[in-house]
């Protein structure tokens, strides 16, 4: 098991009021669909206690079940349901992009999300 098994993923949206000197960022998770101030991806905290956000490079992300299956070099943006992504309705790359798909997802019957490996693309 990795690290990111331990961990639920979920998709962060930025504001820009600091929470302290140690953070950059103050953030929640994501309940809008199609947010642009979205940077990143809720990847637990560190040793010191400091929540992480992903943002660039490879991980994992949850998909919902919104607009059908997913095919490998999608775009994944904030949806509304509150910490999952789903397919972006094009294939531009766009502010409110938060990752890309590395994965096929065929949805079976009553599937309604699914963890999936993809390249961050918030930061």
């Amino acid at each position: 098991m990795g690290y990111n098994d331990k961990i639920k993923t979920r998709v962060l949206p930025h504001f820009r009021k600091p929470m302290s000197p140690q953070h950059l960022s103050k953030a929640k998770v994501c309940d809008a669909a199609g947010l642009k101030s979205v940077y990143g991806v809720y990847g637990g905290q560190d040793n010191e206690g400091r929540d992480m956000a992903l943002s660039l490079g490879t991980g994992f992300i949850w998909v919902t079940k919104t607009v059908g299956n997913l095919e490998v070099g999608d775009f994944l943006v904030s949806s509304a349901r509150a910490g999952y992504a789903q397919k972006q309705p094009d294939d531009l790359y766009r502010n409110s992009t938060a990752a890309k798909m590395m994965e096929d997802v065929i949805w079976n019957v009553g599937e309604t999300e699914r963890r999936v490996g993809v390249i961050y693309l918030g930061g």
